[in-house]
């Protein structure tokens, strides 16, 4: 179903962000340099953070809100980068209001709570795309349009970053999984076009900085990955795809040898960087969806199936045992 803002005019979308932070900063950048985006209205708890965005904008086209009634007044469209907690009723009231909006991962932090926003979004027509920024990486696009070639379905993926979260923010986010590997467990997803069946999920450590998951699906496929935070060799994307035709590997840098060799640090010293181009084409899609000219390219739907990969992984780490995926 096409937005409900077709008559939308180019250069004039009214957007409110709510978020100045990392990501909100990458996304106010996006915004305005699409031209179809009039003005952003910036909300954030923290007035100042959100001052300091709104004066870096041009031509006075940025203002902040101080308050999320501020926000909604006269917006044609939302973003919502703001912390995970604040997801769920943002984009509530943004549907009870018929506001298009783009929401950052997670939606909630439970995949019952998503299907029920999603129910909600349908009734009311309002479209809603969820912010898993891989599947507008231009690699990682070129990667999954080669298609399978018979044979077993196999993804092996390595994702780190030197971040460090603090236990704070880790608790507000969800942790490691609900955090940053939801991306890789959405990739699997996207990437190999199949049903999961089962998970498991394994860490080294009580707070959870690496994770290993292993999902496999219903056609016979099967998906690796290790991950996570504090790496001393830093930021690391690595997707190997193997299917009967061979194996395709998009990676920052692990040359090829047979001794050891040591991992060179990383020249990406933000996630951001590696993902600049991703972040962009994801909110120029989302411009398109506000004004009617595409279908919603990351729906509801795709966030509830992720959202139940990351609920069975969360089991999984507790009970250390495999655990299905639900089908529903």
């Amino acid at each position: 179903m096409l937005a409900m803002k077709p008559s939308v005019k180019r250069g004039n979308v009214r957007v409110g962000l709510a978020g100045a932070g990392r990501i909100g900063e990458v996304h106010f950048a996006s915004l305005l340099r699409d031209p179809r985006c009039g003005t952003v209205k910036v909300h954030d708890l923290d007035v100042s953070r959100a001052t300091e965005l709104t004066v870096t904008a041009p031509d006075a086209r940025a203002s902040v809100a101080r308050s999320t009634v501020e926000l909604f007044d006269d917006i044609d469209a939302l973003v919502i980068a703001s912390p995970t907690p604040t997801h769920l009723p943002l984009l509530r009231e943004a549907i009870s209001r018929g506001v298009p909006t783009f929401c950052e991962k997670p939606v909630a932090m439970a995949s019952a709570d998503v299907e029920r926003v999603a129910a909600e979004a349908a009734a009311g027509g309002v479209a809603v795309q969820v912010g898993f920024h891989y599947r507008f990486d231009p690699a990682l696009q070129e990667l999954a349009a080669e298609g399978w070639a018979g044979g077993r379905k196999m993804l092996r993926i390595l994702s780190t970053t030197a971040f460090a979260p603090t236990a704070e923010y880790l608790a507000g986010a969800g942790g490691l999984i609900a955090d940053k590997l939801i991306h890789e467990l959405d990739l699997v997803r996207w990437m190999t076009g199949s049903q999961p069946r089962s998970v498991c999920a394994l860490t080294a450590d009580e707070e959870a900085m690496t994770a290993a998951l292993v999902v496999t699906f219903e056609d016979g496929g099967i998906a690796t990955i290790w991950g996570g935070y504090e790496s001393v060799a830093g930021f690391d994307l690595t997707v190997e795809k193997e299917d009967a035709s061979g194996a395709r590997v998009i990676g920052n840098r692990r040359p090829l040898s047979n001794k050891p060799l040591e991992v060179p640090v990383s020249t990406v010293t933000d996630f951001r960087e590696r993902f600049m181009d991703a972040y962009a084409i994801e909110i120029a899609a989302f411009l398109d969806v506000v004004a009617g000219e595409r279908e919603n390219p990351c729906s509801l739907d795709e966030a509830v199936a992720t959202q139940r990969l990351v609920d069975a992984c969360a089991e999984s780490l507790i009970t250390a045992q495999v655990v299905p995926v639900p089908n529903r």
